[in-house]
């Protein structure tokens, strides 16, 4: 009986014990899954080529994508400043013939005579001023330098044409067929920035959609690219790079490998005949967003980057989620505990959820929850900024295995 007894005891005690709170796991990482690509501003061009498959025109693309604006058409006879080699440490200059028989020889200021096309000019620069030697020799030195080539001449002459063969420090290249260049000196850091028409010699070289692609959609694009680069030259040199754009950060800019893309033919024939034509507000042509591939809507400008635009607002998009246009893009990118737990302010991060939704989409704010059972609020907007997503179209942030 005491044994009875004792086991009663025992399992009457176990009964009213309560079990110990485990603490929670702390993942070791987690994914942040996403859809779509790019910023998620203005015109998809996804949904444009499917909005141009339907047989849409260039102009109810527009209209789509850029509400509370009209078509407009400006002169385009405008110079555009466009960095080419941002902070370079060293670049090497050197003109190559392309067709005809003639030498190309480069004409810089400062000198007395051309150099020709088999010198290879290296350029550095040190205390804001701009070195141009060659074979090792000095040949000239100034605070600026502006360079032409020979045989730059129209897009439509059949004279014989040369090319300015660029390099920069990283050893990426390209060669450039209009100019002429300018050159300038931050520092011991050089600037080279290529003074081009707008209407031709820099639209013509945009490289932003395939060439491949419908009319209509190349249309849109010719409108958007050219009201990006208008608007920049009425907005004003900018200081950091000394030019208007920047060949790759505003918008793709190539060199003359351009011209020998598939369906290049058709890039040039849009922007023939779209002209002068702007996405305009007031009688001015304004800063046309684009993007890759929206996830069903378009954002606001306001929850990309912080300042609302007239033209630039969320309108639906389900043209990005079509079959015509494949499988929609999705996207995973890893990040530590730890950063995560960095960029909550957090001792630890246990699990993260979305609190809020902008009207596009996109992550209003994210919620992160601690092993304490602490929590941090973030707007969408700062997590993206401290880790690089491609879209701004985050679905989930999970730990890794669950």
């Amino acid at each position: 009986m005491g044994i009875l007894r004792l086991a009663v005891a025992l399992l009457v005690t176990a009964s009213f014990t309560s079990p110990a709170h485990s603490s929670p796991v702390i993942p070791a990482s987690f994914v942040i899954t996403g859809a779509g690509l790019g910023h998620g501003v203005g015109m998809s061009q996804v949904g444009a080529f499917v909005q141009a498959q339907n047989g849409r025109s260039a102009a109810e693309i527009i209209a789509h994508y850029y509400p509370n604006s009209e078509l407009i058409t400006v002169d385009d006879q405008v110079e555009v400043l466009v960095n080419v080699a941002t902070n370079q440490t060293n670049m090497t200059l050197q003109a190559a013939t392309i067709k005809g028989l003639l030498p190309a020889v480069l004409t810089i200021t400062g000198l007395e005579a051309p150099l020709k096309s088999q010198e290879l000019l290296t350029i550095s620069a040190t205390d804001g001023i701009v070195q141009i030697s060659a074979n090792q020799n000095l040949l000239a030195a100034s605070k600026s330098f502006e360079i032409n080539w020979s045989g730059v001449i129209g897009f439509d002459s059949t004279e014989p044409k040369s090319e300015l063969v660029l390099t920069r420090a990283d050893n990426s290249k390209n060669n450039y067929r209009f100019g002429p260049l300018l050159l300038t000196a931050s520092g011991n850091k050089l600037q080279a920035v290529l003074k081009l028409n707008v209407k031709d010699e820099y639209l013509n070289a945009v490289a932003e959609m395939a060439s491949t692609w419908p009319a209509a959609a190349l249309q849109a694009q010719a409108i958007a690219s050219r009201s990006i680069a208008l608007n920049a030259v009425r907005s004003g040199t900018k200081s950091s790079c000394r030019c208007h754009l920047n060949f790759t950060g505003d918008q793709n800019m190539r060199g003359s490998e351009r011209y020998k893309l598939p369906g290049y033919s058709n890039w040039r024939k849009a922007v023939k005949q779209t002209a002068g034509q702007v996405v305009g507000v007031g009688g001015q042509p304004v800063a046309a967003w684009f993007f890759a591939r929206s996830n069903g809507k378009t954002e606001n400008s306001q929850d990309v980057w912080g300042s609302p635009r007239p033209w630039a607002i969320s309108v639906e998009d389900q043209y990005s989620l079509d079959p015509q246009a494949g499988p929609q893009v999705r996207w995973n990118v890893p990040v530590t505990t730890e950063q995560l737990a960095k960029i909550f302010n957090l001792p630890d991060v246990v699990k993260v959820r979305v609190v809020a939704r902008n009207a596009g989409g996109s992550v209003k704010t994210f919620r992160a929850t601690a092993s304490s059972g602490a929590t941090a609020d973030l707007p969408g907007r700062t997590l993206r900024a401290a880790i690089p997503t491609r879209s701004v179209w985050i679905l989930s942030i999970k730990p890794v295995g669950s």
